[in-house]
């Protein structure tokens, strides 16, 4: 008889901080600074039958982390994205990319980690905000960046979640200066205290930043991938995504940069139990000219 094991990931969150600069009792805003050093970092978790698993990409010495993504492979509709967030650390950053099975499969999965790290850029800084934490079945939360500086990257996450939450939603706002995640109590509800966690990466404008969206088609479909490509001479800086109308029976199983960081792909599936009801995705991809 296999004995399950849970795996717990735990992050410290740390935010930073730059002064504004103050010139004859005015503040100046910083000159527009396009990213320098942009590169993507991968990493997998154990591939096993554990029900909780995660992964940490970290960026190299030097660089910071301003996006990223993750994928669950080989798990079908059986586990859902928990956690995609930037993981800013004294020594090294990470994005961090957890997943965890909503419902009881014996196969063996993994999750990939997918960080964006560059070099440090002005006014960088890692903004989170928590929800409350109680066990309503659903909780919708916002990360706001400071005034003057723009959304350059997302990340979402579900505390305690133990399989019966699902993280819905991780939408950069139009005009880039907040960031949304959602999640949704999975079919069966889950009696437990949970909370949900935004991040918000912003920084100083850069030249050429733009959100790029893309919608899919409402249906009933058991499985969806959408993809969104950036601008002609940008690469992607952060990605966000949305399940609507899934209502906690649709799991995402993908959300990442694609390698040269030119597009992003989302996947969800109907969760195993099956969903009659409509359902869509969207997919953002916040891009940038490099340096």
């Amino acid at each position: 008889m296999r004995v399950r094991r849970r795996v717990r990931l735990l992050g410290a969150a740390a935010v930073l901080g730059l002064a504004a600069t103050v010139m004859s009792g005015l503040t100046q805003p910083p000159p527009a600074s396009a990213a320098t050093g942009l590169q993507i970092v991968t990493a997998d978790s154990a591939s096993d039958y554990t029900d909780s698993k995660g992964a940490y990409a970290f960026c190299p010495t030097g660089k910071r982390v301003i996006g990223g993504g993750g994928i669950v492979r080989n798990a079908g509709s059986n586990a859902a994205i928990r956690m995609l967030r930037p993981e800013p650390g004294s020594l090294r950053d990470a994005f961090v990319a957890a997943a965890s099975e909503t419902t009881s499969y014996n196969g063996n999965w993994s999750v990939t980690a997918i960080a964006v790290c560059a070099d440090p850029l002005p006014g960088l800084e890692h903004v989170y905000s928590e929800s409350s934490r109680d066990s309503s079945a659903f909780k919708s939360n916002i990360a706001t960046c400071p005034a003057g500086k723009k959304v350059i990257g997302t990340g979402g996450w579900v505390g305690n979640d133990r399989g019966r939450v699902v993280l819905d939603e991780i939408i950069p706002a139009t005009n880039l200066q907040t960031v949304r995640a959602g999640a949704y109590e999975a079919e069966g509800g889950n009696p437990d205290v949970w909370w949900l966690g935004t991040w918000a990466v912003c920084a100083d404008p850069m030249p050429g930043l733009t959100l790029i969206t893309k919608t899919g088609t409402q249906s009933t479909a058991q499985s969806k991938a959408i993809f969104a490509d950036c601008p002609a001479g940008t690469k992607v800086h952060a990605v966000g995504g949305d399940v609507h109308g899934g209502n906690g029976q649709v799991v995402l199983n993908s959300l990442y940069p694609q390698t040269g960081l030119t597009s992003a792909m989302l996947q969800a599936r109907v969760d195993p139990t099956g969903y009659t009801g409509l359902w869509q995705t969207r997919i953002f991809a916040i891009c940038a000219p490099e340096a």
